[in-house]
């Protein structure tokens, strides 16, 4: 029997909706900063990774601490002051705001409110914008510093992220107090935008909005151990991650924040619906007619509350009988049935519900079943058929009501029975009854009497065991046959015995290829070096050298790299204030050391006249390859006299350790360059003498400088395997 039931929920006939919008000032949740180790981490989308000359960041915080230096306490930070880049909204000192941006170069577009504009345990609004021509600094919508900047925010530290109440980087500038509201601009907000939004939360995308966090997850200074993470509502889903954060108390959790005004947009829906209304938000479940209230978050985060003023209507329920011979189609023309069973079908009443009608089905005259053996053949019941073969057949009778009734009938044909077997022996077999003896390869017959009294017969395909096989095989450089009794160290056709599971030899032919080691030669020009590739052998000189890695065949292969090693003559010699470049071919160009390797302008002649007390070196392009001599002091151009320094540096080269040591110490800055003159390191010492320096980068050459309060020295320096 089969009951079809379609399951029917909320039908609304009916809906009328009013809407209005009120403003809710309330406080929400904010975050509490220990100052010790708490952070917020929110990713390096490139929505953060802001550039040009539009920026605002702004924040509602509740500072309990400053510490020394109006940079000390990070609020909005994208930066680690490795280069100047990024921007950051910072307070401390004596309740100083600090608002800075990197344009790439080595001064920063920073400014330092007034002292006392911030003072502790209050909340205040903080913000900072730039239009590409203004700074300005924000307290509470009122400008406090302002001054002009024209340059591009850089973003070459593009993997730094975005980070909450610490700084980016590894120096401990955190901020101790609340913090609430936080929002990132690719856009300069005016003074009266500022002003007019500073007190609302946002309900709906704003322009320029590149991330936008309002802290009011988790439970006011209760446990949170499971609320570790930030919603950003602005488009971009910058979601942010706590660290630090001990999610339980009045500190390092979660807190009462700032009381911004909230938009809560109220709609009245009038809804008739049949036997039930559920509203979108699965909490609204009823079956009574009433006024009901609902609450549904929106994608900003802002309630949309709901009043539901709901009439149900009931559904009419019927049932009765049908018959049919062979198909029957229910009242309301939906559905056709064939088979016997239960059903349902859906009408509409007169209140445009539905009106539910239970059929109980009868298909035709009951079907029976009949089973019928014999040896050859067996007669329908009927006698209308004869059967010769075993299987389900259908007589058709009629019954009482006049439609046809079918009888299934079950024949099975007792028949002889024919069956063939492979049989493999090794010198002979005797037939399955017994009667014969086979001791020559061939088709035989054999005869049984199977359960049912009929013939059986058995063909048998007897073949003699000689087993024989051929297999072909590879290796690079010997082969031990399958037998182990023999080892092959030349391609060619080689026989094997072994004993099958039959106790009978199997002879293996095989046909084998030995491919030995590969070998190639390539010709390569270099610049001072070349690592082979696979040995990461360094070669400095010209000559040959053998590699060796591995063929698609997993064999040896040996590269036979004829290496030629350029090198370009960087020396350079003094005489009073003429510099003179040894190499006698190439392009020059000179280069002032002391002014960060600038370019002179038009020197490029062998022989360069320095006008400046400064360093300077050459750099030759010769026979495709480029180099920069050591920097050269020079103290005759107006008879100024500079002891700037030697460096030694030791091991030289090494695995990445150096140890640096001048004839002048004290306190220094470190650069490091790569082959194509990009800065790679940077760091800084209060004593050169002795400075260990440890440097993780891929073998090859670097250049070195060290900048003094005396001058700058450089030098070469090597990274070995």
């Amino acid at each position: 029997m089969k009951i079809n039931i379609l399951n029917k929920f909320f039908v609304p006939l009916l809906t009328f909706v009013a809407t209005s919008t009120t403003q809710v000032a309330q406080a929400q949740n904010g975050l509490s900063f220990d100052g010790t180790d708490d952070r917020v981490s929110c990713g390096n989308d490139t929505s953060v990774q802001i550039t040009g000359k539009l920026l605002t960041l702004e924040a509602w915080i509740y500072p309990t601490s400053f510490k020394t230096n109006p940079w000390d306490c990070n609020v909005i930070c994208k930066e680690d002051n490795s280069a100047n880049y990024g921007y950051m909204l910072r307070v401390g000192g004596s309740g100083q705001l600090n608002f800075g941006m990197g344009n790439g170069t080595s001064t920063w577009m920073e400014r330092n409110s007034p002292s006392n504009v911030l003072v502790l345990n209050t909340w205040q609004h903080i913000a900072g914008t730039y239009d590409g021509t203004w700074m300005r600094l924000y307290v509470n919508g009122k400008v406090v510093d302002s001054a002009s900047a024209t340059s591009n925010i850089s973003n070459t530290g593009a993997a730094i992220q975005l980070t909450i109440g610490d700084h980016t980087g590894s120096y401990q500038r955190r901020f101790q107090g609340l913090i609430d509201e936080v929002r990132v601009w690719k856009a300069c907000r005016t003074t009266a935008e500022i002003q007019a939004n500073m007190y609302d939360e946002f309900c709906s995308n704003q322009k320029g909005l590149r991330a936008y966090y309002k802290f009011n997850q988790g439970k006011a200074a209760l446990t949170n151990n499971t609320v570790t993470t930030v919603k950003d509502f602005s488009p971009y889903n910058n979601t942010g991650t706590l660290s630090g954060f001990a999610l339980t108390g009045s500190t390092s959790n979660w807190v009462k924040g700032y009381a911004m005004k909230r938009y809560v947009v109220s709609t009245t829906e009038t809804i008739t619906a049949c036997d039930r209304f559920n509203s979108p938000s699965g909490k609204i479940k009823v079956t009574v007619s009433g006024t009901y209230y609902d609450t549904i978050p929106t994608a900003y985060g802002c309630d949309s509350a709901i009043k539901y003023v709901v009439t149900i209507k009931k559904r009419t329920t019927s049932s009765m009988k049908a018959f049919d011979c062979k198909s029957y189609t229910s009242p309301s023309k939906t559905y056709t049935w064939t088979k016997s069973g239960t059903y349902v079908d859906y009408l509409k009443n007169s209140i445009g519900c539905d009106s539910v009608i239970t059929i109980f089905l009868t298909i035709g005259a009951p079907m029976d079943s009949v089973s019928l053996v014999n040896c050859y053949s067996v007669k329908s019941p009927t006698g209308k058929y004869t059967y010769t073969q075993s299987g389900t057949y259908y007589d058709t009778l009629k019954s009482f009501r006049g439609c046809d009734s079918i009888l299934k009938v079950k024949v099975k044909i007792l028949q002889a029975t024919n069956n063939e077997i492979n049989v493999a022996e090794c010198y002979k077999f005797r037939s399955p009854s017994g009667k014969y003896l086979y001791t020559k390869p061939g088709s035989y017959y054999d005869t049984l009497e199977n359960a049912d009294g009929c013939d059986s017969i058995i063909k048998i395909n007897f073949s003699i065991i000689q087993g024989r096989k051929t297999i072909i095989r590879s290796a690079c450089s010997e082969f031990k046959s399958p037998s182990g009794n023999y080892t092959y160290t030349q391609s060619g056709e080689y026989y094997d015995t072994l004993v099958n599971y039959r106790g009978c030899d199997s002879i293996v032919t095989i046909k084998l290829t030995i491919w030995g080691p590969g070998r190639d030669t390539l010709d390569v020009k270099a610049c001072r070096y070349f690592i082979l590739p696979f040995t990461k052998t360094v070669a400095t000189k010209s000559g040959d050298y053998v590699d060796v890695t591995k063929n698609f065949r997993g064999c040896d292969s040996l590269i036979l790299y004829r290496v030629t090693i350029v090198n370009v003559d960087d020396y350079v010699t003094l005489n009073g204030s003429l510099l003179t470049a040894r190499s006698s071919t190439g392009a020059y160009q000179w280069l002032n050391c002391t002014k960060s390797y600038q370019v002179v302008a038009g020197e490029t002649a062998k022989q360069f006249i320095a006008k400046e007390n400064h360093l300077f070196a050459v750099e030759i392009t010769d026979n495709g390859c480029k180099d920069t001599s050591d920097c050269i002091q020079v103290t005759t151009a107006s008879n100024l006299s500079m002891n700037v320094g030697q460096l030694g540096i030791s091991p030289n080269p090494s695995r990445g350790q150096f140890v640096i040591h001048p004839i002048l110490g004290g306190s220094a800055t470190i650069f490091v360059y790569n082959a194509a003159g990009q800065l790679i390191h940077r760091e800084e010492t209060n004593e050169i003498k002795g400075h260990t320096m440890n440097l993780q980068q891929p073998v090859g050459f670097y250049l070195l400088k060290v900048q003094t309060s005396n001058g700058v020295m450089s030098q070469r320096i090597g990274i070995s395997e």
